[in-house]
């Protein structure tokens, strides 16, 4: 099905850039703005993937009869958790992280909030640009640092 391959691109590349992220330099916090700008650019230049993967019930899916293209998807969609996972380790090693929170889970609360948060920008970003004389970006900046705060050992000024 050529939807499950336009879906499969799309992630490829969101998984290529959050792998990107965790090999450059900088620390936690630039690691977690380049992911963040990856997950912008994913939802910017590929919507259909986006909206299929957000839809998708993977609970009910039994492995051995779903589509290979299906397969590839659901493992994208686990090596991408895991790059997510390493981040989140990678700031409780460095002490940037709280050790109180759960990677693995944490990493579907860092996900869907940075999903909600693009689909506000997308669907409110010309009336929240009125009503705080603030950019989509600014607005978006604003958003993901006070996602990844709630993380953090110490918390950042979310306003800068």
């Amino acid at each position: 099905m050529i939807l499950h391959h336009i879906i499969e691109k799309g992630l490829l590349v969101l998984k290529e850039d959050i792998a990107g992220a965790l090999t450059g330099d900088g620390d936690f916090l630039a690691k977690y703005r380049t992911i963040c700008n990856a997950v912008r650019r994913y939802h910017r230049d590929c919507p259909q993937s986006v909206e299929h993967v957000n839809r998708a019930r993977t609970g009910s899916f039994e492995q051995t009869e779903l589509p290979d293209a299906v397969k590839r998807i659901l493992v994208l969609g686990t090596e991408i958790n895991g790059l997510l996972t390493a981040l989140l380790e990678e700031g409780q090693a460095e002490g940037a992280v709280r050790r109180d929170i759960v990677p693995g889970m944490s990493v579907y609360v860092l996900y869907s909030g940075m999903t909600a948060l693009l689909a506000l920008a997308e669907s409110k970003g010309e009336f929240i640009e009125k009503q705080f004389s603030l950019s989509e970006e600014e607005f978006l900046e604003y958003g993901f640092r006070q996602i990844i705060s709630s993380m953090l050992v110490e918390k950042i000024d979310i306003r800068d």
